[in-house]
């Protein structure tokens, strides 16, 4: 299985990886630091979903770089851990996997942001609705975001 994620830094006892496909995936980003920071020798896990990365703080006494990967490859896999699988909300509940691409995701982000303008602009000109086409930029971004609208 091909990984999923980048090793963008690595020093000793830090490691940056990006994970292209979980660009504005709270929840995935989440379940990800949730897995890592389970391992022996995993200080701390900072994460990022707007750019779907992950530095990894780690003790290179207990634990090495290569260890870690395997330990990503092995919650990608088919036959361990998924990310499907440690998708949980927190009421304990299977969280539901999003159905936007990250195509999708960034095309409605890009749409909030031009609503968003044009609303600001609407604000200051009395004859331009401004409010109609911010309530339209939250939509957007609400829907760039996966929340239920």
């Amino acid at each position: 299985m091909e990984p999923k994620y980048r090793v963008k830094h690595a020093i000793i006892g830090r490691l940056r990886v990006t994970f292209p496909d979980f660009v504005c995936d709270q929840r995935r980003m989440a379940a990800i630091k949730d897995y890592l920071n389970q391992i022996d020798g995993v200080n701390e896990v900072k994460t990022s979903h707007h750019c779907a990365s992950a530095t990894i703080f780690y003790q290179p006494e207990i634990i090495r770089q290569d260890n870690i990967l395997e330990m990503l490859d092995l919650f990608q896999a088919d036959k361990g851990w998924t990310v499907e699988q440690a998708l949980l909300v927190p009421d304990g509940k299977g969280a539901e996997m999003d159905t936007l691409s990250t195509r999708e995701k960034a095309m409605w982000k890009r749409a909030s942001e031009i609503f968003g303008s044009a609303g600001s602009i609407g604000i200051l000109l009395p004859f331009f609705p401004g409010i109609p086409l911010l309530m339209l930029a939250a939509f957007c971004r609400a829907k760039a975001h996966g929340k239920k609208t």
